[in-house]
């Protein structure tokens, strides 16, 4: 019964470990608060009064890497460093989002005149990283239920109306002032619109600083809060409510707002901004026989990028033979405005016209290529068919073709067309033709594999490549490899566990996909990925793509040649193959860690009562625990690949295990090891029973250590240094 615990314990660890291992990469560089900081309720308010609000709503920080990348799966550790509210616990996750949430629930006290309100502050930390949130507890009078905290609106004005340009800040401050008998620092206010932001006219507050969620500010030391107000990138009117001690939502509807106080509503108008850019939005450039005409188009935008109507926008022709239908148009509400060019009869070459927003300097070109009217009399290929390239690489060879004219020679200025089908894509396309005649384009795969074929056509005549999109090879080499416990780069040994990182892995996989059940063999393919060892196929633990990090953990199979060199053959889901000739030592110790409740990592180990080493449960002086490893090398019996010991028969280590810890002075002490054989259920993981001496180190993080000297050796191979809880 308890070797059944060992079991179901060490598969966990196996599990966290690798999953754990796949994201380390991605360090917290910044957290800040997502929504919920700066509110205030009141408890013991009459029903409906003051808001009507008796219960914080969650409240939510943001992880982000030092890209400003939201950062999946970490851990956010929550610490009440001021007030006493109850906090629903202590750590938490990020989701994709990098959003982690946490919930405060009111303290059970009434308040008085001289305790008029509690603030509490909640430290959201995230590696060495932390922000703070203040959620706070405003009380009332216990008899007439009138609350002790007020607000108070400064400016603006009741009724007061806020202009502006979209875009920018508004020149009229709103100010509200949070008094009792102290002044009441750290509430929010925010402003909240009564349609949506996304779709119409909106404002929000400018001026957000640390512990305030965006488009929030906080009330200062003297209990005052200043929001400068900015309108938002859609011109229009509308109106907005001033909200203090609130939650901010995108939308007002009613009296569904959460908040503590409220003012308004106030009307806004924001005007449309000055022109900032003129673009094309039709095809760029375009081809036509000389005395045809194309449509094209361009969209005039303010400086903030929200389209602009009622723009003036003058067109000329700039180089070669061709007119437009209007020398100047007017841009609809969504900034479009259209015009015909007109190629005249006999042009040549490119076509150039410029559109200008009146009176600024801002312009946009058209292109159009005058398609070449002349006697072709064939298209053939002259380099670059029937090639093959690896996804997201060019093709070695550009794709050359040959325009003859009815002069028997190349013929110059010929537009050539080139269209692809299949996953490539061409650096360019019409192409004109040289002096000799050839036009060339580039072709590059794309992120798919399948063949493909690029078209060239002129003057009715057409000739097609061939191409080929393969898998590439993995990028894997020798520095790929670590051991699959202590992580150790190229520790490798016969039936030890071991991890490969590297990119083109799992390009598919979300998370980890493990290679069995709980118990049983482990599959020699997972989600298609293959790997052998020599001629042997390796057994799979999983396959995980964490964090961007992809990596494979494996079993090296037992018949690889200890102390000697195997290639490793490593197939990916695509196809693609990648041989490494890899260093196989004869014992490659490491210890299974895994992350205690105070974040820090520590050693995998049983008391002999069969509960787990730990802080709260830490190993004592001289009893005997067992330690998890892999890589101890060969056994007697020994275990074959994929296997595990056969029931009732210990399979003994045959190097000597050897184990050291520091003792009471601070020196390193050896340990008495008894039996270090494999375990009982799990595929390449070792057990090692150690004796704790009596007068080892205590305390949380005592070092740790073991080693293995093979058979026919006396140097010892050690493990990583880890740590361990000894009372």
């Amino acid at each position: 019964m308890q070797r059944n615990r060992y079991v179901w314990f060490a598969v966990t660890v196996l599990c966290c470990v690798l999953a754990r291992r796949a994201s380390a990469q991605a360090t917290p560089a910044n957290i800040t608060v997502a929504s919920g900081s700066g509110q205030l309720i009141c408890t013991n308010c009459a029903p409906n009064g003051v808001g009507g609000v008796f219960f914080w709503d969650p409240v939510q920080v943001r992880v982000t890497d030092a890209s400003g990348n939201p950062i999946a799966n970490t851990i956010v550790t929550w610490t009440l460093a001021a007030g006493n509210a109850g906090l629903l616990t202590t750590q938490t996750f990020t989701d994709n989002n990098g959003i982690s949430q946490n919930q405060l629930s009111p303290a059970a006290t009434i308040g008085s005149f001289g305790q008029p309100f509690i603030q509490n502050t909640l430290v959201a930390s995230a590696g060495n990283v932390s922000t703070n949130v203040y959620l706070t507890q405003a009380f009332a009078d216990p008899f007439f239920f009138n609350p002790f905290v007020s607000a108070q609106l400064v400016t603006p004005s009741s009724g007061a109306q806020f202009n502006g340009t979209s875009g920018a800040q508004s020149s009229t401050p709103i100010q509200v002032q949070l008094f009792s008998v102290v002044n009441v620092p750290n509430i929010s206010i925010s402003l909240q619109n009564t349609v949506d932001p996304a779709t119409g006219p909106s404002v929000s507050c400018a001026n957000s600083g640390p512990g305030a969620e965006p488009g929030t500010v906080l009330t200062n030391a003297t209990g005052l809060g200043t929001c400068t107000p900015i309108f938002g990138p859609i011109p229009g009117s509308g109106q907005f409510y001033i909200l203090v001690g609130g939650v901010r939502n995108s939308i007002i509807t009613g009296s569904g707002a959460i908040y503590y106080a409220r003012y308004g509503p106030f009307q806004f108008t924001a005007a449309p901004g000055q022109p900032g850019l003129i673009q094309v939005t039709s095809t760029n450039p375009q081809s036509a026989d000389p005395g045809k005409s194309v449509t094209v188009s361009a969209k005039v935008s303010d400086t903030t990028g929200n389209a602009l109507g009622g723009q003036y926008v003058v067109w000329k022709v700039t180089q070669g033979a061709a007119t437009t239908t209007s020398g100047s148009t007017i841009t609809d509400a969504n900034g479009q405005t259209t015009n015909a060019i007109t190629l005249g009869n006999n042009a040549t070459g490119q076509i150039k016209v410029t559109a200008t927003v009146n009176n600024t300097n801002l312009a946009a070109t058209f292109t159009v290529n005058a398609n070449v009217i002349v006697n072709v009399t064939g298209l053939s290929i002259v380099s670059g068919n029937n090639q093959t390239a690896a996804v997201n690489t060019s093709f070695s060879q550009p794709l050359v073709v040959q325009v003859n004219g009815s002069n028997g020679q190349g013929l110059a200025g010929a537009l050539v067309q080139f269209n692809a089908s299949g996953p490539v894509g061409l650096s360019s396309s019409p192409v004109t033709t040289g002096s000799d005649g050839k036009a060339s384009v580039t072709a590059t795969a794309s992120g798919s594999t399948g063949n493909a074929t690029v078209t060239a056509s002129v003057g009715g005549f057409s000739q097609t490549f061939n191409l080929t999109v393969a898998t590439p090879p993995p990028p894997i080499t020798v520095n790929s490899f670590y051991n699959g416990a202590s992580f150790v780069q190229g520790s490798l040994s016969p039936c030890s566990i071991a991890t490969i990182i590297a990119p083109g892995l799992a390009p598919g996989v979300q998370g980890s996909v493990s290679g069995g059940g709980i118990i049983g063999p482990l599959p020699y393919q997972v989600v298609n990925n293959r790997v052998t060892v020599g001629n042997t196929a390796a057994p799979i633990y999983s396959v995980s793509n964490t964090g961007g990090q992809e990596q494979l953990t494996f079993q090296v199979p037992c018949d690889a040649p200890a102390g000697g060199t195997a290639s490793v053959v490593v197939t990916t889901a695509g196809g693609g193959t990648a041989s490494v000739n890899l260093p196989i030592q004869v014992v490659s110790p490491g210890i299974f860690v895994t992350v205690s409740s105070d974040s820090v990592q520590r050693i995998v180990a049983v008391r002999p009562d069969g509960s787990f080493v730990t802080p709260d449960n830490p190993a004592r002086r001289s009893e005997i625990i067992r330690v998890y490893a892999t890589g101890l090398g060969s056994t007697v019996p020994a275990v074959a690949t994929n296997a595990i010991p056969v029931p009732g028969v210990d399979a003994t280590v045959q190097g000597t295990v050897v184990a050291g810890i520091t003792n009471q002075g601070g020196q390193g002490e050896g340990l008495r090891v008894t039996g270090a054989r494999a375990a009982a259920n799990l595929i390449g993981v070792f057990e090692v029973p150690v004796q704790i001496p009596s007068d080892a180190a205590t305390g949380s993080n005592v070092s740790f250590s073991i080693a293995v000297i093979p058979v026919g050796t006396n140097t010892p191979v050690y493990s990583q240094t880890v740590k361990i809880p000894v009372l």
